[in-house]
Order: structure tokens, then C-alpha cells, then sequence
């Protein structure tokens, strides 16, 4: 079995970190969705963080 290249890997998880951090970032930038959804309470937090900042 190969050894993980722990470098490697925590270089792609600054990597992976770093984006999210910019897509938090610039959807924070636009403003909300003036959408409503009838069926908002039946979602979870994940659709609601969707529809309000476009992640």
C-alpha cells in the first residue's frame, strides 16, 4: 500500500480551503436573492444558504 504524501496533501487542502474562502467572500459581495420560495420551510440550511447567497 503506497504512503500518503502528507505535504501534497495539505497543500491541496490550502488549496481547497483557500477557493472556498473566495466563494464565501464574493457571494457575500451580492446582494441577497429577492426570490421567496413557498416551500422554504420543508428544505434544509444548505437550500436556504443556496437561494439567499448563491453558493
Amino acid at each position: 500500500m503506497a504512503v500518503p504524501d502528507m505535504k501534497k496533501l495539505l497543500e491541496l487542502k490550502q488549496i481547497a480551503m483557500k477557493r472556498c474562502e473566495e466563494r464565501i467572500l464574493e457571494a457575500a459581495r451580492r446582494p441577497p436573492c429577492k426570490k421567496r420560495r413557498e416551500d422554504d420551510d420543508s428544505h434544509g440550511m444548505t437550500r436556504k444558504m443556496k437561494s439567499k447567497y448563491g453558493l
